[in-house]
């Protein structure tokens, strides 16, 4: 769930849903996936790192910014970082670390243009600009991916 759903829910707000939140809840899901990739491997000894990152990405949106924080930390080719956390998770570190600053301006952006909704026309006017940040959203996530393809195979 994006932060800013979180906050809401967790402050009895009323909140109007964009698709940034989508891509943020998209994004969080994705490093969920990553980390605990590994637990379907046989055999596999969890770390004890592994084991705080997990919690702190299945915890509050603090613990979750937190853990975000440490996994763009992590480092790609580290032969230490691949032990702790297996193979899969510092492959995608680069993605997720390129793509998290990618969210948070379409976010910016999303509020300045938010602020420009009037009661009458909200409708109309948030329909077309949904479309637009859900677009560039999904076109800055592919770019990502298609820049650091090579090191994802």
């Amino acid at each position: 769930m994006s932060s800013g759903l979180l906050r809401s829910v967790r402050l009895s707000e009323p909140y109007l849903h964009s698709p940034v939140d989508d891509l943020e809840s998209f994004y969080y899901t994705t490093q969920w996936a990553a980390v605990h990739k590994e637990r379907s491997s046989a055999g596999r000894n969890e770390t004890d790192d592994l084991k705080v990152l997990r919690a702190g990405l299945s915890g509050s949106a603090d613990n979750r910014f937190q853990a975000s924080l440490w996994i763009h930390r992590i480092r790609p080719n580290n032969q230490e970082d691949v032990r702790k956390f297996g193979a899969f998770l510092p492959r995608l570190q680069p993605v997720l670390k390129e793509w998290y600053p990618s969210i948070l301006m379409l976010l910016r952006s999303w509020r300045n243009v938010k602020d420009g909704f009037d009661g009458t026309n909200v409708s109309r006017y948030y329909t077309r600009h949904a479309l637009v940040f859900a677009y560039r959203g999904v076109a800055d996530y592919l770019n990502i991916v298609h820049k650091h393809r090579e090191s994802l195979r």
